[in-house]
Order: structure tokens, then sequence, then C-alpha cells
């Protein structure tokens, strides 16, 4: 029965698990699972994700938030690029990516 119960845990992951596999911020997950994108259950106060719901997540198409954001940054990119940058897209993405992380909410909005 321990067997059992030790593998019913292992196929569960933390909201820290979750995020790191699918390489997004602990915040932006628990919001999915409060607005209800990502389904989980709550054990002891703490979320808890299935491994099923994740293999669901990872062949699903982005949250409509993750693709609009998406969008923007190559609406943005592609500014840069007709104004004359010339340097690592790759680069850039992380300075815009950082600079809206770091940006009030309301000038986001």
């Amino acid at each position: 029965m321990t067997k059992a119960i030790g593998r019913e845990a292992a196929s569960f992951f933390s909201v820290e698990e979750a995020a790191s596999l699918l390489k997004v911020r602990d915040d932006t997950l628990r919001r999915w699972l409060r607005n209800g994108t990502l389904r989980g259950v709550k054990i002891n106060r703490l979320w808890r994700i299935s491994q099923a719901e994740m293999e669901r997540l990872r062949h699903a198409e982005p949250p409509a938030e993750a693709q609009s954001i998406q969008d923007a940054e190559s609406r943005v990119l592609e500014a840069v690029r007709r104004a004359g940058w010339s340097g690592d897209d790759e680069r850039l993405r992380q300075e815009l990516r950082r600079a809206l992380r770091e940006a009030p909410s309301s000038t986001c909005e």
C-alpha cells in the first residue's frame, strides 16, 4: 500500500516543479491555476498538478495571454529591426522580458 501511495505522490508536481518544467514563472502558473487554464488540486493549502495535466498543457496551444505576449514581442522586434537594429534578437527578447517584469503592472495594461 505504501508503494501505491508513493507512486501516486510522485505523479504530482509542486507549483515550483511544474513552473520549471513548463519554463514559466511560479506566479504565472498560480494565475493559470486560479483562472482554470491549468487544473490542479490544493492539498493543505499547496497546489499540486498531476502528470496527466502537465502532459495536456505541454501539448496544448499556449494560453491566450502567453500568445499575446509572444505576438507583442514579435511586433516590437519587427519595429526595432525596421528602425535599424542589427544586434542579437535573442538578447533583445531577454531585455524586453526583463523590462516588462520590472514595469509597474498599470503601464502594461
